[in-house]
This record gives structure tokens, sequence and C-alpha cells, in this order.
């Protein structure tokens, strides 16, 4: 006997559902770049939703027999699709938590998941969320909607014809929705949820809550830079008929609810993959090349980048990464009574010069600078101070930066920014502290470790200044000095090459003296500065004069 087409199509989509990867083949007819580690996380997924979905066989959840004949399960003829131990075992799991280093295509692998499963599955719901809402609308949108795009076309045969997934599925900024099916957006949709990271516990935890249907799937990119609080209502909300979590990040973290799920305590709910950059076919060799040059391949930054490892917490460091990720992702937003506070370190035409420029707790994106002409570096500084108009600007006064802080005197001796020098060498200022210090190098970056202890900083996502504060430690002092260990040692710790420290610098310098110091400046001009006064606008990880 012969199947109906609405039986063939049923049998279709069953046999989708549990080959994810048949579908991905079939939707974008190779567009889509099947990495071995792409492989092996269709084939997790796929087995992770042939597991559930013979559960709900035999639980009678599923009761249809085209779809039975498929995936098989404790009902009928399945001619040995019986339901297995293996079954039972991924039925009871979470979802995937994806470790990965960087560019083995994670996001991409985030946004077709998201399309299969709004294709598959009737009346689907999809949420996903991330930390930022730059990271939900920059990359995982941005390749939502590449992949709709890249789907095969309706009419194979007219070279203008849309996209399946056009064709199918509205995408709005924050929504996607089918538009023959599901109420108009209400029943059958894909919605970006943007997390609070200054709301409270409740708060956060009612980004993923309050929903329950049959096929459901959550999806939370960069997921260690999220909350606890946020993936709360996971455990209460997967209890339809195919519910799945599926947590992927770049390992930045030693601990969290993400971290867990694939090192820690809780991996037994869940599918661990960890996609190593080194093994992609994606990531070019030169790239693991120049990594591996860059950094030592036992530091934090190569294991979190490239192998897809987790950091190691060292006793001797200065900040902690967790402390660190915890102040990229941390909002402050500056009184103002608070100073703006520029600092500048020099250098020397060797190394790039980078500038700094803080308002109360926010630091805002740095901005750097190459030369070995000391008139063009000088005439670079004269202008940003011109611009931003800053309460006070903190100079490093070695080498070249003699001759830049001697001109930058001159030029503002009778202006409101009030110029300061900073000697590292020299002995520490402080007349408060219980602490002693090696040095005046040793007190500022004193001040910036109780900033990132005390939450009271929030940084840009700057590769650079993480990586530099990420291998910065604390030196023994046989006077029992706090001591910062040695630049060189920074360096070598940095890369073979020496690359200079000079973002993590330039952060100390801005913290050199006590901000009330210059609040009392700031009142005695009556300044207020305005938004233009200290906005450097969009993070730029390198040089920006020829952008």
């Amino acid at each position: 006997m012969s199947l109906t087409t609405e039986q063939k199509h049923k049998r279709l989509y069953a046999m989708y559902a549990i080959n994810p990867m048949a579908w991905v083949q079939d939707m974008f007819e190779g567009r889509f770049i099947m990495t071995v580690q792409h492989t092996q996380y269709f084939e997790e997924l796929g087995k992770l939703i042939r597991a559930k979905m013979r559960v709900a066989v035999e639980a009678g959840l599923i009761d249809d027999p085209d779809v039975i004949a498929v995936i098989g399960g404790n009902r009928g003829n399945n001619k040995g699709k019986q339901i297995t131990d293996e079954d039972r075992q991924y039925a009871g799991k979470i979802g995937l938590s994806v470790s990965s280093g960087q560019g083995v295509g994670k996001d991409a692998a985030a946004a077709v998941t998201a399309w299969f499963f709004l294709d598959v599955f009737p009346f689907p719901k999809v949420m996903i969320t991330a930390p930022s809402g730059n990271t939900l609308s920059d990359v995982i949108w941005a390749e939502m909607a590449k992949w709709r795009r890249q789907s095969h076309k309706v009419n194979s045969k007219d070279i203008n014809s849309v996209g399946y997934l056009e064709y199918m599925f509205e995408l709005h900024s924050e929504k996607v929705f089918h538009k023959f099916r599901g109420n108009k957006g209400k029943e059958w949709f894909a919605v970006a949820r943007t997390i609070s990271a200054n709301a409270n516990p409740e708060a956060q935890a009612e980004t993923l809550a309050g929903r329950h249907e049959k096929f459901m799937l959550f999806i939370v990119d960069e997921a260690t830079g999220v909350n606890d609080p946020v993936f709360k209502p996971l455990e209460g909300s997967l209890t339809g008929l195919v519910n799945i979590a599926i947590l992927i990040f770049n390992p930045t973290r030693t601990k969290g609810f993400a971290i867990n799920s694939h090192f820690g305590g809780d991996t037994k709910r869940w599918i661990q993959i960890r996609w190593n950059a080194e093994e992609s076919e994606l990531v070019s060799k030169e790239h693991i090349k120049i990594m591996a040059e860059r950094y030592d391949k036992d530091s934090n930054p190569y294991r979190i980048r490239v192998l897809g490892l987790p950091p190691r917490s060292e006793s001797d460091a200065l900040i902690p990464p967790d402390w660190i990720e915890d102040a990229k992702v941390r909002n402050i937003e500056p009184v103002e009574s608070d100073p703006v506070i520029m600092s500048f370190d020099c250098g020397a035409g060797v190394d790039s010069s980078v500038v700094c420029l803080r308002k109360g707790g926010k630091v805002f994106p740095f901005r750097s600078y190459s030369t070995k002409d000391s008139n063009m570096l000088v005439a670079w500084v004269r202008n940003l101070i011109i611009d931003l108009e800053p309460d006070i600007f903190i100079g490093d006064s070695r080498g070249w930066g003699w001759h830049v802080m001697g001109e930058l005197r001159k030029d503002f001796a009778n202006s409101k920014t009030k110029i300061r020098s900073f000697d590292s060498s020299e002995s520490a200022k402080s007349k408060v502290s219980d602490i002693k210090f090696f040095n005046w190098r040793a007190e500022a970056y004193w001040r910036v470790k109780t900033k990132f202890e005390n939450c009271l900083i929030s940084i840009p996502n700057n590769y650079n200044l993480i990586d530099q504060l990420s291998v910065t430690k604390v030196a023994d002092d046989v006077k029992g000095r706090f001591k910062i260990i040695v630049k060189s040692k920074i360096k070598k710790l940095m890369t073979d090459s020496g690359t200079s420290p000079n973002e993590a610098d330039t952060l100390a310098m801005n913290y050199a003296f006590e901000d009330d110091h210059f609040k009392k400046i700031v009142d005695i001009q009556d300044k207020k500065p305005k938004a233009k006064d200290y906005y450097f606008g969009a993070d730029r990880q390198t040089a920006w004069m020829g952008n």
C-alpha cells in the first residue's frame, strides 16, 4: 500500500527530527560547512531528540503510526527500533553543553539549530538569550538572517526565487515567526531575550521563565557570561515532549552554571561537546601558530580561545579571571560629581601608546597610536585632551614620556585640565593604607585590584586588556611589601616577541591617585562634565587613527 502525500511529509519530518544533519544538508544544499565538530554536535542533538521522542512514544504521548514508524519506541511493530538503555539515559538530559574555542562556527551552529527547530516541529517556541543585547543583535540575529537567506530556493529554476525560510518565516529585530501558521507569531516563533545584568536575581530569572510547550528550545549563547539566576527556570520549564536547552560558550570563567554543566558537578544532566580550535577545519593553522607564539600554550588566553578549556585559577594572580569577566558585563553609570580622568602610557616608538578614559567606575574603550615621531605623539595626545576635556590627565613621565609631559604642561598650564605625572619607580603615595607597597606602580595596581574585588569597575571587552590583566601576578618581596612582577616577566607571559602590557599599565595609571582628591578639584572648578567630554564610542581592538 503506497503512502499518501501527507504520510510522506510526516515521515520526512520525523526523520529530520532525529537526524538534524540531514535537515541542514537539504535546507542549505551544502552552503553550511559541516565540520567534524558540527557533525558531532548535530549527531548528539539528533540522539537527544530521538531519545525524548521514543520515551514519549512509550508513554503514549505520541501515537501517530507514521511518526512511530520512523523514530521507533516500545509501541507497535518498529522493526528493531525499540527504546534502548542509551535512549533512557539521553532522555533524562537537559540538553547540550558546548565549550568552544574561537572561530569554530559556534554562532552559525546556534542560528541553524534555531531554524531547524522552527521548521521541523509543530508550534515550537524557541528562546534565545545572551549576556548582552549586542551579542544577540550583532551576532546571533545576524546569523539568523544569513541562514534564512541561504536556505534553498522555493523555485530552484528561478534564480530570483526567495529562500524557503524567507518564504515561510517573518524575521523582525527580536522575533521570528511562521507566516502561515501559529496565529501570527503567537504560537510558532523564536524570540530574543536580553538579560538585564543589573537586575535583581528574581528579575533575571524571568528571562527564560513562563513557558511550557510540547516543543521548546532554549539557546544560551556566551553562557558563561550569563548570571546563574537566569538558568533557574530551565528545569521547571523543560517538562514538555521535546524540550531542550543548548548552552554554547567560550569558557572564560572558572565557575558558574555553564561551567558546571561541562566541567563541574552538574555534568550528568548534560551532553558535553568541546570544540578545540586546533582541530577545526574553519580555523587556519596559521592562526593557531600565531596564538601559540603570542601566548604560552599553558596560558589562560590559549586555553580559553583555542582549546575551549576554562582558565586556571592561580594563587599569585593579581586579579582572578572571574573578577575580570564580571567587570566586562557590569554596567556602572557614573555620577555627575565623578571626575573624568585620562591616563596615557607612552609607547616610546616601539610599542603603541595608549590612552584610557574613566569616569567613576566606568572605564571607556581604549585608544592607541603607534608612531616613532615624538612630536606627532604630542599632537595626538594634545588633540584628545582638547576634544575630551578631562578634569585630570595622568601621563607616563619616563623615557619619551618626559618630553610629551613637558609639552603638555606648557600647552595646558592655564587649562581646567590638571596635568599630573606618573613615574612607576617612585615610592608609593598612599598615606592611609595599612599595606606597604614596593613602589608607586604596585600601589596603582593594588588600587585596580580592589576595584575589581569590590565590584566597583566596569571595563570594555578589550582582548589586550583582559589578557594583560590575566597574566599580571603578585611577586614575592623579602620585606613583605605588595609588589607586582616586573614588566619583562609580563611580556614573557604574553608573547615571545615581548609585547608590552600597555592597556593594563594605562588602567593602573588611571588609579594612581585617590579619586577623592580629584573630586575636590572638580568641585572647586564647578565643572559639570557632559557626555561628549568622556564618551569614546565603540570599543576598538586596534589603533584607531586610520579608521
